[in-house]
């Protein structure tokens, strides 16, 4: 295709990078620095880096733990299940598990 060996190697890096790796890519440990801004609800069957950033958060705060081999960012019932129990040891009612401004806020 006339692709120079440097940008080849770009490209193939690029396609092996996942966030199911569990890797460096688009997440911090400990500080609350991957959790926002969010700029939509999230609910079950959301996607996207948003909702890897509110998993993370989750994680962090105790409430989540993704089963080995199971990548981030789709909002399912293991992380509905953990907004819902944030969301109750924080006071936030009703605790749905549906990630709205409440709970934005409180993330933030």
């Amino acid at each position: 295709f006339g692709v120079d060996a440097v940008s080849n190697a770009k490209v193939e890096s690029a396609m092996t990078e996942s966030p199911s790796t569990g890797g460096s890519t688009g997440s911090t440990s400990g500080s609350g620095a991957a959790c926002g801004p969010y700029t939509r609800n999230l609910t079950m069957g959301s996607t996207g880096a948003d909702v890897t950033n509110l998993q993370t958060f989750l994680e962090d705060q105790g409430n989540l733990v993704i089963p080995t081999g199971v990548s981030k960012g789709y909002f399912g019932s293991l992380t509905q299940g953990a907004l819902a129990a944030y969301q109750a040891a924080n006071g936030i009612a009703p605790a749905a598990g549906y990630f709205g401004p409440i709970t934005m806020a409180s993330v933030a």
